[in-house]
């Protein structure tokens, strides 16, 4: 720590390969990490109010885009990068030695885990401290008044000058016309008092300033509809009340001027509205594959549009460190004897695909242990495709699932029996393919279901292309589970098929599938998976609904992973659950041979359930992306619920004008949930426009069966997924 306090010379790596001398060093208070350059120094927050500048994880070794394009097989022992951001850029660093790069590694990686942890009084004072240092413009370690307003409006709090003035004067002990560090938490603290919530605490609170543990117990059981011993309770105080005179005494404090303890219950699991236990993997991960739900890319590569935008090993890294289980890769020929990746007939950038194998291997196993599966769109030489086959089993070893299943097996594995197996899904020559003596390889169709258009031109010239690919023996081998085949309708598939092969729709297909053959499809993603991907016009990498399609039983719903619009938001909220590994269980009415579904009803009474929630308030929301003026919010929510077609319904409180920091709504909904195991809930802050389109600002997305009854608060995330320290909302929900 001293070292990296002290500072270094590092050289910073761009894209282009260009490299840059920078003297780097941490604060005197280890809080931000800064760089001096030619002219100007950059801080690179922790816990900041500008995400867009905090480091969010920090990489050992040349595992970024920049350091395989440019990268000096000399210097592996020193490099290192950061991910810096919501958008997580990357800045690549080489150290002058190796033990500079460890000590600049553990160093930052040890902060990071320190913020995570600290409690919210801690973690609360760091970022004030942050938010104080960037308003305090001169350096001279005082905020004046004209200072602090504007500070106030980076933060959305809106308040008159005359309310201001007063609270200013009363914080400012030394009688000067500027606040310091201490005398700004003061009064930042007096102006975003919560009053809802010291009126919650009144009405169980039977006399004096304090809670006793008959009060809380008394709390939990009618408000948060939890059970809870004298000894649990005391185990809460322990935990979370700040006063260590009134936790000696078993209490909790109820003024709010010292109320710290329930900000932090709020902030913790106990209060979350997801349920804690669902954080971890509760369900049971010994079925048949094709009985989950499994967290899906399409085109991973890209990390921008499908036209023209760039491609990218760290778009591998990113989804793999998100829980994504199944990543695409596009193999075509590589014009050094090298197959690449890209999008193909496009002006997309092509990587090689080895590194793409070499950075699927590094982090394939870091967020989940559960299978990945790799679905190859091949449309390589025999040889080259030999060069992706050994690449595979060189790179991969024993990771890759090689061996046949045992005779007799009727079923797929289970993500359990896969725990840390790498699974190609791609075409298999059939054994009636395969020429006697032919060391080469076989003929399988070259039907390419992921390049289906809606554009009629475009179908003609891929008819008019040779119907048949000649597939190399040794890539064809690595195809054990998943076998990709035409799809000819469900009846064809019962009887030709078997739960070994899988098929591929697009969008367009699939949402007709659903509409007219719902029934059928269930019954055929029993034992069988199937694959749903974007449609061939999508050249801006948006995305389709995937709700419906989870709704006929797909296993993989694959989406552009690098556009973080409605359908990824609600892709993250679908496998938040069963902690984050990547597979959800789907419901037993969608596995069992005996059971039927369609997803267009009618549905059993006895799963329908009455979803009762008031939105009371708001707490630090985030400024609008892109807003030169700063302007404050004038915030409303809107809550989804998505599920089969009966639950689709949308509501939203109405706006309070200026009033982003702090706004209170206290507005009640009410839903009839007819499939609650397939139904999600959606909470959406908006900025209110009167003369144009209203832009999100955060959000948070779980499965209706994930929530937890009481008051609770939504810890919302940013647009690209990314929690936002502070933003939340306090809400009542109560299901019947």
């Amino acid at each position: 720590m001293d070292f990296i306090q002290n500072g270094c010379v590092l050289i910073k790596v761009r894209g282009n390969g260009s490299k840059y001398e920078r003297f780097f060093r941490l604060d005197d208070e280890c809080l931000s990490m800064y760089y001096r350059g030619s002219k100007k120094i950059k801080w690179l927050q922790g816990n900041s109010k500008d995400q867009s500048k905090e480091i969010g994880e920090v990489r050992d070794g040349p595992t970024s885009d920049v350091f395989v394009k440019s990268f000096n097989k000399l210097s592996e022992s020193q490099c290192f990068t950061l991910v810096i951001g919501e958008k997580h850029k990357t800045l690549d660093l080489i150290a002058p030695n190796e033990n500079a790069k460890v000590s600049w590694v553990k160093g930052l990686k040890h902060l990071l885990k320190k913020l995570s942890e600290a409690d919210l009084s801690t973690q609360q004072e760091i970022w004030l401290k942050e938010v104080f240092r960037q308003a305090d413009k001169n350096g001279d370690e005082y905020l004046n008044l004209k200072e602090v307003l504007a500070l106030l409006k980076d933060l959305n709090i809106a308040v008159d000058l005359d309310t201001a003035k007063v609270v200013f004067q009363v914080c400012n002990d030394k009688g000067e016309d500027v606040l310091d560090m201490d005398e700004f938490m003061v009064f930042y603290n007096m102006l975003t008092k919560r009053d809802e919530i010291e009126q919650l605490f009144e009405e169980y609170n039977q006399e004096g300033q304090y809670w006793d543990v008959s009060e809380l117990q008394d709390f939990l059981k009618k408000e948060q509809y939890t059970q809870m011993s004298s000894d649990g309770c005391m185990a809460l105080i322990e935990k979370h009340e700040a006063c260590p005179k009134v936790k000696g005494q078993g209490m909790m404090s109820v003024d709010g001027k010292v109320m710290y303890w329930f900000y932090s219950m709020l902030r913790s699991p106990f209060m979350d509205v997801f349920n804690p236990e669902h954080r971890s993997i509760y369900m049971d991960m010994t079925q048949p594959l094709s009985h989950y739900f499994i967290d899906s890319s399409h085109n991973t590569y890209l990390a921008a549009d499908q036209l023209v935008g760039p491609s990218s090993t760290e778009a591998y890294i990113r989804a793999l460190k998100m829980g994504c289980r199944c990543v695409e890769l596009d193999c075509w020929d590589g014009d050094k004897g090298d197959p690449v990746i890209y999008h193909g007939h496009t002006l997309t950038s092509k990587i090689l695909f080895k590194d793409v194998i070499y950075a699927i291997n590094a982090y394939c196993f870091e967020a989940s242990e559960y299978p990945v599966i790799l679905s190859i769109e091949n449309h390589c030489s025999v040889a080259q495709q030999r060069l992706m086959a050994a690449y595979m089993v060189d790179i991969f070893g024993d990771k890759l699932l090689r061996e046949e299943l045992e005779d007799g097996t009727t079923e797929l594995p289970s993500p359990e029996e896969l725990k840390g197996r790498i699974v190609v899904k791609a075409k298999r020559i059939p054994a009636s393919a395969l020429q006697e003596n032919d060391e080469e390889g076989g003929y399988v169709s070259d039907e390419d279901e992921s390049a289906e258009m809606e554009d009629e031109s475009v179908k003609a010239e891929l008819k008019k292309k040779e119907e048949k690919l000649k597939l190399a023996k040794e890539l064809s081998d690595l195809v054990i589970i998943c076998q990709s085949v035409s799809f000819k309708g469900f009846a064809h598939a019962k009887e030709n098929y078997n739960f070994k092969q899988m098929s591929s729709y697009s969008e367009n297909k699939a949402f007709g599938l659903v509409e007219n053959e719902g029934l059928d499809w269930v019954e055929h993603n029993k034992r069988q998976i199937s694959r749903i991907y974007p449609g061939g016009l999508r050249t801006d990498s948006s995305n389709y609904d995937p709700v419906p399609m989870w709704m006929a039983g797909n296993q993989i719903v694959a989406l552009n992973y690098q556009t973080p619009d409605d359908s990824w938001h609600i892709n993250q909220g679908m496998f938040e659950n069963n902690g984050r590994c990547g597979y959800v269980l789907k419901p037993e009415f969608m596995r069992m041979p005996d059971a039927s579904f369609n997803p267009q009803g009618p549905y059993l009474p006895k799963w329908k359930r009455k979803f009762k929630i008031k939105i009371i308030s708001g707490y630090q929301l985030p400024k609008k992306k892109g807003d030169k003026n700063k302007s404050i919010l004038d915030p409303y929510v809107k809550i989804d619920v998505m599920g089969v077609p009966a639950d689709c319904r949308s509501e939203k409180t109405d706006h309070i004008k200026d009033n982003g920091f702090h706004p209170v709504w206290d507005e009640s909904f009410e839903f009839d949930v007819h499939v609650p195991q397939l139904a999600l809930v959606r909470f959406r802050v908006m900025d209110y426009e009167s003369r144009s389109s209203n832009v999100m600002v955060c959000q948070f997305c779980l499965p209706f069966l994930s929530m937890q009854s009481g008051y609770r608060q939504v810890n919302l995330h940013s647009k690209y997924g990314e929690a936002i320290w502070g933003a939340s909302l306090l809400v009542h929900i109560m299901i019947t």
